[in-house]
């Protein structure tokens, strides 16, 4: 039920007309390639657990919105100057084509990118669409080079800051706990219990 009146985060959860939350199991892979889908059937998709077999789409809304440059500045903050490209006409083809390049960079199509490239690209993308209260992540550090892992912790503190996210991260890494901002409440897990 999402009716009553509620105070801080049970606002957000009681708002029909707003996403809450996000969940991002996996987040690495994407298919070659992804028809054309409405929003509803996006938006369906990405609520439950499934936004990386929208991805394209995801995309592909964004530049619609005029909203893909708010992704690649937010993007150039943390890995430098990048382009995403989004070839589609809707009239015609069937599939969604998204290309990527960095600065002094080939483009090449979005699931050629690195691993670490593609998880940052996913996550912006993801928050700048849905501006969802609530982030939750799994292990999105799965692998990952140490570096890319620093720079998924500049990532988070990015989106929380200009979205108002709570981002809520598992992991197993050293790395990306390392890498977090000092304002982050890091909570250590052992056998199901909270220890100190």
């Amino acid at each position: 039920d999402r009716g009553g009146t509620y105070a801080g985060f049970g606002q957000e959860i009681c708002d029909p007309k707003s996403m809450f939350s996000v969940f991002v199991p996996g987040i690495s892979g994407i298919p070659h390639r992804e028809e054309h889908k409405n929003y509803a059937s996006v938006f369906l998709k990405a609520a439950g657990g499934e936004a990386n077999l929208v991805f394209r789409n995801i995309i592909r809304i964004l530049s619609e919105a005029g909203k893909i440059v708010e992704v690649e500045e937010i993007l150039s903050d943390i890995i430098g100057p990048c382009n995403i490209e989004i070839k589609h006409d809707a009239e015609k083809d069937l599939f969604v084509d998204v290309q990527f390049s960095q600065a002094g960079g080939k483009r090449v199509p979005i699931d050629l990118t690195g691993t670490g490239i593609l998880q940052l690209v996913q996550i912006v993308a993801y928050v700048r669409l849905f501006e969802p209260k609530f982030l939750l992540v799994d292990e999105p550090d799965n692998h990952l080079h140490p570096s890319r892992q620093a720079m998924l912790a500049k990532t988070f503190d990015k989106l929380s800051e200009l979205y108002g996210s709570t981002i809520v991260v598992t992991t197993h890494s050293r790395h990306l706990v390392a890498a977090a901002s000092s304002t982050a409440k890091i909570v250590w897990m052992k056998d199901g219990k909270v220890e100190s």
